[in-house]
C-alpha cells in the first residue's frame, strides 16, 4: 500500500512521529521528516536511511507553528513529490496544576498541538482537494476526550484538535480525501519522561492507571487504522476502555480520577501529620 507513496510526517525526528518513520520506510514509502532541531532531524534521517526500503528519506526544519514556514516546505516538496499522506505528530505539554500555570503556557499549547496541525492541514488541504485524493492523520490524545487533572491546558489543546478533525472529516470525504483521529494514551517518548519530571503527582497517578505504550505499538496501530481507513484510533486495551468508559459511562471515569487525587491527596497529609508528629 505504502511503495511509491510520500508521506510527511511533523514531529518526526524523535517519539511516535520517528517511529511511524522507520515503519513506513520498511513498507517502502518515501519518507520525509519535519522538525524544529537541526540535530535531531540529522539522527533521525541516519536512523531511518539505515533502515531497507526502496523509498527516499528527507527531512525539512521548520515550525509547524509558522504557516508561513509550513506552507512554503509544502509547496517545496509538491515540486517534485506528491504527498499521498501527512502524519501531524508534532506537539508539546507542559503539566502543572491550573492555580500554578502561567497563561502563556496555555498559548504555546494551542499554538503548537491546536494551531500547529491546522496550519498543516491548511497548507496540504488545496493539493490533495484538487487530486481528490489523499490521507490526513492527525494525532490528539487520550486526554483530548477526558479532562485531566494537571493537563489543563494539554487537554484543552486536543480537545481542539479533535473537534476540528471531526469537522474537517465532513469537509473533506466528499471530496476523496481521508482524514484520521488517533488518540494514544501515555507513550514511551522523550516527551513523555520529560513531563514525568513536571506532572503533579495526582497526574502521575492517573496516567499510571492508563498504562504506557511503547512509541512502535502505537506506530503500528495507526499504520492498520491507515490501511483499514479508520476513522479513530485508540491504541491499547485500557485507551480503549478508557475512551469507551468516558463516552458511555462518564461516571465511572470521574470516580476513579476522584479516588486516585484522592488517594495521592491522603497519602501527602498522612506525611505531613507524621513529620509533624516526630518533629514534635
Amino acid at each position: 500500500m505504502f511503495t511509491n507513496k510520500t508521506v510527511l510526517i511533523t514531529g518526526g525526528s524523535s517519539g511516535i512521529g520517528l517511529a511511524l518513520a522507520c515503519q513506513l520506510r520498511q513498507r517502502n514509502a518515501s519518507v520525509i521528516v519535519l522538525s524544529r532541531s537541526g540535530s535531531k532531524l540529522k539522527a533521525a534521517c541516519l536512523k531511518i536511511d539505515a533502515i531497507p526500503g526502496s523509498g527516499s528519506v528527507m527531512s525539512y526544519r521548520a515550525d509547524v507553528r509558522s504557516f508561513l514556514q509550513i506552507r512554503q516546505v509544502v509547496r517545496t516538496i509538491e515540486k517534485t513529490h506528491q504527498l499521498d499522506c501527512i502524519i501531524n505528530s508534532a506537539g508539546m505539554v507542559q503539566p502543572a496544576r491550573f492555580k500554578d500555570q502561567n497563561l502563556s503556557a496555555f498559548k504555546r499549547a494551542m499554538n503548537a498541538n491546536f494551531q500547529g496541525t491546522v496550519n498543516v492541514c491548511k497548507a496540504v488541504a488545496p493539493f490533495m482537494l484538487n487530486r481528490k485524493g489523499g490521507m490526513i492523520v492527525n494525532i490528539g490524545s487520550l486526554a483530548g476526550f477526558i479532562g485531566v487533572y494537571g493537563y489543563t491546558a494539554y487537554s484543552a489543546s486536543k480537545f481542539a484538535v479533535h473537534g476540528f478533525t471531526q469537522a474537517l472529516r465532513a469537509e473533506m470525504k466528499p471530496h476523496g480525501v481521508h482524514v484520521m483521529l488517533v488518540a494514544p494514551p501515555d507513550t514511551d517518548t522523550p516527551m513523555l519522561h520529560r513531563e514525568r519530571t513536571l506532572m503533579p503527582p495526582e497526574t502521575a497517578a492517573i496516567n499510571d492507571s492508563a498504562g504506557m505504550l511503547s512509541a512502535e505499538h502505537v506506530a503500528l496501530q495507526i499504520i492498520h487504522g491507515i490501511k483499514k481507513k479508520r476513522k479513530l484510533v485508540v491504541p491499547g486495551f485500557e485507551g480503549k476502555f478508557a475512551y469507551l468508559a468516558s463516552r458511555f459511562i462518564p461516571g465511572i471515569v470521574d470516580l476513579v480520577m476522584d479516588g486516585k487525587i484522592a488517594s495521592v491527596r491522603g497519602k501527602r497529609k498522612n506525611q505531613h501529620k507524621n513529620a509533624a508528629n516526630h518533629t514534635a
